[in-house]
């Protein structure tokens, strides 16, 4: 159900006008884009390619493409020497950060070796960077290549670029630079207190960084009751009525522990295991 509802959102979208024209944007001779489309399930495949039509518009590249998810990019490059920077969109269905290092490993990491560019990636689905530690411990272990890549995902269920038309706040990213090995987390201003998808992403939770205290915190998609009064009229007196929505709050435990901590050490064991 959760998979249907967000591959509908592509074509909602494209209908909406949302689909901007390629010239809004200067391109840029050097940069390929290259929107991949999830491969699964079949039926939802026309909807992946509107959202890639939608990414592909808001990046300036000299040339856009839109090719499925198995597609090698290391073949692509060949066929397009000259390339200094290649950006990569997804748009579709994704399970978490371990396969977004299958992905580096897979498919990035060897057309990098076989042509001069530096990567940045854009995942557009949901828990691309559900440990994002995960991914910077293995740009880590790359050298300089990895210093070459950077990743932005989200870390919890999204609703892509369906936020685009929806209140509040859905996309809880976080962005994996290689050069500095850093986890860009979001303000917490961007998100806390705005409406997240009950229906999708209850429950669900990222971490973002606190400005007025310096800390990382971890908010969480969760249902909050609040109280209104209507004033009386000359029919009805005066009424509190209740109000329900899912909102991005503090977890109660937020202030008690750095949350960036257990992620940190479940990915230091995670890498020992597998690189």
């Amino acid at each position: 159900m959760k998979k249907s509802i967000l591959a509908l959102s592509y074509g909602f979208l494209a209908l909406a006008g949302f689909v901007g024209s390629a010239s809004e944007v200067r391109a840029q001779d050097n940069d390929l884009c290259v929107c991949q489309t999830g491969s699964y399930p079949t039926n939802q495949v026309a909807f992946f390619r509107l959202g890639c039509r939608m990414w592909n518009a808001g990046n300036s590249c000299g040339k856009k493409l839109i090719v499925p998810e198995t597609e090698s990019l290391n073949r692509i490059l060949s066929q397009n020497p000259g390339t200094r920077s290649l950006k990569v969109g997804f748009v579709g269905h994704w399970s978490s950060a371990a396969q977004s290092v299958d992905f580096l490993r897979r498919s990035v990491v060897p057309a990098m070796r076989n042509n001069d560019v530096s990567v940045e990636i854009d995942n557009t689905a949901c828990l691309a960077t559900d440990n994002p530690y995960i991914i910077s411990n293995y740009l880590r272990s790359l050298g300089p290549i990895g210093a070459r890549i950077k990743f932005r995902g989200n870390q919890a269920i999204s609703t892509g670029l369906w936020d685009r038309t929806l209140p509040g706040k859905h996309n809880f990213w976080a962005l994996i630079s290689g050069d500095t090995l850093e986890v860009d987390f979001p303000k917490c201003s961007e998100f806390e207190n705005r409406g997240c998808l009950g229906m999708v992403q209850r429950e669900g939770r990222g971490i973002c960084h606190d400005e007025a205290s310096g800390d990382h915190v971890t908010l969480r998609c969760q249902l909050h009751r609040s109280t209104f009064v209507v004033p009386a009229s000359n029919d009805n007196p005066e009424q509190t009525m209740e109000q329900t929505q899912y909102l991005w709050k503090r977890s109660e435990n937020s202030s008690r522990q750095d949350p960036r901590l257990p992620l940190q050490q479940s990915a230091n064991r995670y890498s020992a295991n597998n690189y």
